[in-house]
């Protein structure tokens, strides 16, 4: 057996974070987590950060409690103090908008409001358990270092968050970050509807700009370009997550009288969820548990992707050319697609081109132009928001100019409104220099080794 694989961890510490970092924890024997890398999204990064504090000191509880316990075996070798782990501060808001959460699904403190609950049954410690050790480096850095300090292709990353920590990274050394093993993220939705939005799953909606950053502007550096390369990104969106559920009844140990600390930590953080899950049934009749009392493992899936899936590194080399094949059970399929950023009611929506003549080919968007007043005629219509300020600013200034113009000369006036007016319409019709490409390629996972496989190797992870 080789050498485990370095992982570093991007999260927004909500409830199914925590359960996925416990998984991660419990098979050292594939995985050795290096950093946890904390970035806004389900919760504040303040709240995060306590989050995995929490976690860890349950976690070492348990292990003092039950130290012959073999389900445990795995977490005993990960908690060990020589297996160094860097918690790291991140992203406090996207890179460009308001800044959203969750905190319908995950509390106002990221994990059902524990913190809140009468007598604090579950304390922040006074010290940081083992192995954490804290820096005051920021995500992005630490991500930066850690692939610098190592081979390339030896360290991957998985994102169960907002893209923010890594699109900074990213532009902050290119070089460096193109040394990634390969990334696993859960994120997004192509054929189906959100979860977050109607349009849009939340860690695209919480940062739709670091995404587009990542999928359409990164393979355009000169690196990758060159090569016509990629980033090795493996995408988990809503599509393949949402099938795998587990019922809540084994995760809180419904069945099991005298439950342990981890036990009674995970039912804590669940309890939340769980009873918004019931709320969507029927009133007026019995609850089908089978039906609504369920919990969607999104990120745990993620993260068992990057446990035991081969990274885009290991299974191709080049990360260039469309795939669509399984490897280790798991089915990966090349998709073209485009996110939406500044749609009101689309934030985040990653736009798949369903016309049949232009399946799986890029789209693009036909490039409009301002015909206001003389000077802006031939201007293209740009989506940057910061663009598209500062154009209509030098529209106000044209148009101030061109009305002291029409008041010095007023016959040239009407002269000039039909004129603009006529190349207003003319414009509507643009040729295809005039477009703009919107899209990138990911490889994206559209089945597992299987729901029953996930729920019974994630129920062992988290020793239930």
């Amino acid at each position: 057996m080789g050498n485990p694989t370095q992982i570093i961890i991007n999260c927004d510490p909500g409830i199914d974070d925590v359960l996925s970092i416990i998984m991660a924890l419990s098979h050292p024997e594939k995985v050795q987590v290096r950093a946890i890398c904390i970035s806004h999204g389900n919760t504040t990064v303040l709240h995060g950060r306590e989050n995995i504090v929490r976690l860890f000191s349950v976690l070492q509880k348990h292990i003092e409690e039950n130290p012959d316990e073999a389900q445990s075996e795995g977490l005993k070798k990960a908690l060990k103090s020589d297996n160094k782990i860097i918690l790291a501060k991140g992203a406090s808001h996207p890179l460009q908008g308001p800044t959203f959460n969750s905190s319908a699904y995950h509390g106002k403190d990221g994990l059902g409001d524990i913190s809140t609950l009468p007598g604090d049954p579950w304390p922040l410690p006074d010290c940081l358990p083992e192995p954490l050790v804290e820096t005051d480096k920021s995500a992005d850095e630490v991500m930066l270092d850690i692939l610098r300090t190592n081979d390339s292709g030896t360290v991957q990353i998985v994102s169960l968050a907002p893209l923010t920590n890594l699109a900074l990274a990213w532009q902050k050394d290119p070089v460096t970050f193109l040394r990634v093993g390969g990334i696993s993220a859960m994120l997004g939705n192509l054929d189906v509807p959100g979860n977050d939005t109607p349009s849009a799953e939340f860690n695209a909606f919480a940062d739709p700009f670091a995404f587009r950053i990542l999928l359409q502007d990164a393979p355009k550096f000169p690196a990758l370009k060159e090569l016509s390369k990629r980033l090795p990104f493996d995408m988990l969106p809503l599509d393949i997550t949402n099938q795998h559920k587990v019922p809540f009844a084994q995760l809180c140990s419904d069945a099991v009288k005298e439950k342990n600390i981890l036990q009674k930590f995970i039912a804590a953080i669940l309890a939340h969820p769980r009873q918004r899950a019931n709320a969507r049934a029927p009133k007026d009749e019995p609850l089908d548990r089978e039906k609504y009392d369920n919990f969607t493992a999104h990120d745990p899936l993620a993260m068992a992707h990057a446990i035991f899936c081969p990274s885009p590194i290991e299974r191709n080399e080049q990360i260039n050319e469309p795939i669509d094949e399984s490897f280790s059970e798991w089915h990966i399929k090349t998709r073209t697609f485009g996110v939406e950023t500044d749609g009101y009611l689309t934030r985040g929506e990653c736009v798949v081109d369903h016309r049949q003549y232009s399946k799986g080919k890029p789209f693009t968007i036909p490039t409009g132009t301002y015909a206001n007043s003389a000077s802006d005629r031939n201007e293209r219509y740009h989506p940057e928001p910061s663009l598209r300020m500062s154009r209509r600013i030098s529209r106000i200034v044209s148009w101030i100019k061109t009305d002291k113009e029409d008041q010095a000369n007023p016959s040239s006036a009407g002269t000039k409104e039909v004129e603009a007016t006529f190349q207003e319409t003319a414009d509507l019709h643009v040729n295809d220099e005039q477009k703009r490409q919107f899209t990138g390629e990911w490889d994206i996972v559209i089945s597992s080794p299987g729901v029953d496989w996930f729920r019974g190797m994630f129920l062992k992870s988290l020793t239930l």
